[in-house]
């Protein structure tokens, strides 16, 4: 049984939650139940979402250069966009997936 703040975590529409009102529900518990302290779960969703936000605005040239230097950091967003449901699809101009 996973618990964020002593919050039993709940299910909403198959995935995990926390319900208590704040912003980054799904990406907090999705966090918790990884393991990482809940201590951190906010603020690593709060910077998670502004580094969605980011690449979100990016163009093929800036997605081609972050997805080739930081490895993984398109796919940890696809994950934000998932649970949160956000915009997922991060692809360059012929639709293959950046990672």
């Amino acid at each position: 049984m996973n618990r964020y703040y002593g919050k039993e975590l709940e299910t909403y529409n198959e995935k995990l939650v926390v319900n208590d009102q704040e912003m980054y529900p799904f990406f907090r518990a999705y966090l918790c139940n990884l393991g990482v302290a809940d201590t951190r779960c906010g603020d690593l969703a709060e910077a998670m979402s502004k580094l969605h936000a980011a690449l979100s605005k990016c163009g093929t040239p800036s997605l081609s250069v972050i997805s080739e230097e930081f490895e993984g950091l398109i796919d940890a967003c696809r994950v934000y966009g998932m649970l949160e449901d956000m915009r997922t699809n991060f692809t360059d101009e012929k639709g293959r997936d950046y990672k």
